[in-house]
């Protein structure tokens, strides 16, 4: 005697996989992530232990600019401010360029001044703690 397996209507076997639990926890992850990476991204420091000029940058071929944490801006030893920075850069014929923070600059105010820094010529660019 055998035995035949027949399911009822409606209790047919599937042979595919539900994708819809994984959906739902990709969907979750991306939320997770976009609402996490704005406020990771606003808290980036910059900071290094024990970081030292380099010797090759100890020649006049380049000018320094030092930023500091309570807004200061300095542009070879003279206190400027960014829209001064912009106008110094379009008349500098140096080609380097020596970017001092302290540890409380923020990413975001570095990356502003490396966009003047490196508006209309390209410049090599050294960046380190004070």
């Amino acid at each position: 005697m055998s035995y035949e397996y027949k399911p009822e209507p409606g209790n047919e076997i599937r042979n595919d996989i539900n994708v819809v639990p994984l959906i739902d926890v990709i969907l979750v992850l991306l939320v997770i992530f976009m609402i996490a990476m704005p406020a990771i991204s606003l808290s980036v420091r910059t900071s290094s232990a024990d970081q030292r000029i380099s010797e090759e940058l100890m020649d006049n071929d380049f000018f320094s600019i030092v930023l500091y944490g309570n807004g200061e801006l300095e542009y070879d030893g003279a206190v400027i401010s960014e829209e001064e920075l912009a106008g110094r850069i379009v008349s500098e014929s140096r080609g380097r360029v020596l970017i001092r923070t302290e540890n409380d600059v923020t990413c975001g105010r570095l990356n502003r001044i490396l966009a003047i820094v490196s508006a209309g010529s390209e410049r090599t660019v050294e960046i380190s703690d004070l």
